[in-house]
């Protein structure tokens, strides 16, 4: 009983680390964009090549600058397979609302 008990704790271990050594990959690897534009009304898409069942972190920011402050626009953002889009019409649902970029000329 305890050699299988060892081996399930190592089989565990072993898939942990592996799934770690994914995580790892993914998370070094460069987006891919596939194309970027304003719609009709102003806002912004965004398309990129993208990994299935990967998550993303979208940040902006309101000004460009040397030392540049990001903030987070959309957190836990899921793939749509290889390909995913974003649409970018601002928070209006926080305080304080993230206008809608056709609102905030810098952003």
């Amino acid at each position: 009983m305890r050699v299988i008990m060892k081996s399930v704790q190592i089989l565990v271990m072993v898939v942990f680390l592996l799934l770690m050594a994914a995580w790892v990959q993914a998370q070094t690897n460069t987006l891919k964009f596939t194309a970027t534009k304003a719609t009709d009304e102003r806002a912004i898409q965004l398309r990129w090549q993208s990994k299935t069942n990967a998550v993303y972190r979208l940040e902006y920011t309101t000004q460009l600058s040397d030392s540049i402050a990001w903030d987070t626009l959309v957190d836990f953002f899921p793939s749509q397979g290889t390909n995913t889009v974003f649409l970018d019409t601002g928070k209006y649902w926080t305080e304080p609302a993230l206008p809608h970029p056709k609102d905030d000329t810098q952003r």
